[in-house]
């Protein structure tokens, strides 16, 4: 979901958009697809054959695709830059920095996400590195974190897939990481200080005015 435009991936793998705004034009005559991701004003398309396409703004530099990309497995989009995940496990920034100043010997990377102007990885280890602005503290990942199996950034107060069981300051940080633990963490895993959200997968259905069953630990 963009700030003003949404993307529908079928399963035919074709893309439809609705909104406004040059995002929401779709290429004609794209291949099929198998990912997509939508920032504040420009989208992402993952092809069959690992290729990435990019379309709406371009300000930044954020659809502006590098050269001699090697085959992607993942894709994100944040507000004005986009990220790769190669097959290979390399994460490749492009757009507005300091999102895209991905960190040195990062590691083998299984997953990534956007915020506005933030990045996120989860390493094969299960270990979760942020980099980028790090004005409400989305890159202050707790030193006792422990292992992540999904991460999450929203580019506005809330990461939408949560279903918050309690309010707590840290659930309300604008600009905030989100991560999901294999099991249930502890309290004290929630710093309060991080703008980052500890939560783990519930096994219940959701409760009515819920988008998820993932819920705060």
């Amino acid at each position: 979901m963009g700030n003003r435009h949404a993307l529908v991936l079928a399963a035919d793998g074709t893309v439809s958009a609705r909104g406004e705004g040059p995002a929401a034009v779709v290429p004609p005559n794209l291949p099929a697809i198998t990912a997509i991701a939508a920032g504040a004003f420009h989208s992402l398309a993952l092809t069959a054959d690992g290729s990435v396409m990019a379309w709406g703004e371009n300000g930044a530099g954020q659809t502006a695709v590098p050269a001699g990309l090697p085959t992607v497995a993942a894709i994100a989009a944040g507000q004005a830059h986009s990220l790769a995940l190669t097959r290979e496990g390399a994460v490749i920034g492009w757009g507005a920095p300091p999102a895209t100043a991905v960190p040195p010997n990062l590691g083998r990377a299984r997953a990534i996400a956007a915020g506005r102007n933030h990045s996120v990885a989860l390493l094969e280890d299960g270990r979760v590195v942020a980099w980028g602005d790090n004005s409400f503290g989305q890159c202050d990942v707790p030193v006792n974190l422990g292992r992540a199996t999904v991460i999450a950034a929203s580019r506005r107060g809330w990461v939408w897939a949560m279903h918050f069981l309690r309010p707590r300051p840290s659930a309300r940080a604008i600009l905030g990481s989100c991560v999901v633990f294999p099991e249930p963490v502890s309290p004290q895993t929630m710093m309060t200080g991080w703008s980052a959200m500890a939560c783990s997968i519930s096994r219940r259905r959701p409760e009515p005015g819920s988008s998820s069953g993932i819920r705060m630990a």
